[in-house]
């Protein structure tokens, strides 16, 4: 599995409109844990953007790329991805044009938006518990 990720970095605002195309009934079906999260029903973009805010402030990024997997005995399949990968990481090298994923990074295709947000909550939480976000502790 090899991951091309692209050199420009989505716009805070492109982030939370790809977050929206869920709505809150889709995340609650999909997600239990986004009961807890979201503190004003009418307003799912309230939590998102304040989601997004904190990524940004913890020094990730999101990239977008193509997730290329190669199954035996099938073609290769390309599929449009995401993940969040941190700016200090990017500037040492260790995301290039092309990487193997570690635990801590979630490749996300775009018809699943909302694992993205479940991705930045494992994130999250890993912080607040004092844990490395690459570590298997995260999942």
């Amino acid at each position: 599995m090899n991951v091309h990720l692209e050199r420009n970095v989505m716009e805070k605002s492109d982030v939370i409109a790809l977050f929206q195309s869920f709505s809150l009934e889709d995340l609650r079906k999909r997600f239990v844990w986004a009961n807890a999260f979201f503190e004003r029903n009418d307003q799912p973009e309230y939590y998102l953007s304040g989601l997004v805010e904190k990524m940004y402030k913890l020094g990730y990024q999101v990239y977008a790329g193509d997730l290329e997997i190669m199954p035996l005995g099938r073609e290769t399949i390309h599929e449009k991805a995401y993940l969040w990968a941190r700016m200090d990481d990017i500037k040492t090298g260790r995301h290039g044009e092309s990487l193997m994923p570690s635990l801590g990074d979630a490749l996300v295709s775009q018809d699943n938006p909302g694992a993205l947000i479940e991705q930045a909550v494992c994130i999250l939480r890993a912080y607040r518990n004092g844990f490395d976000a690459r570590s298997s502790e995260v999942h």
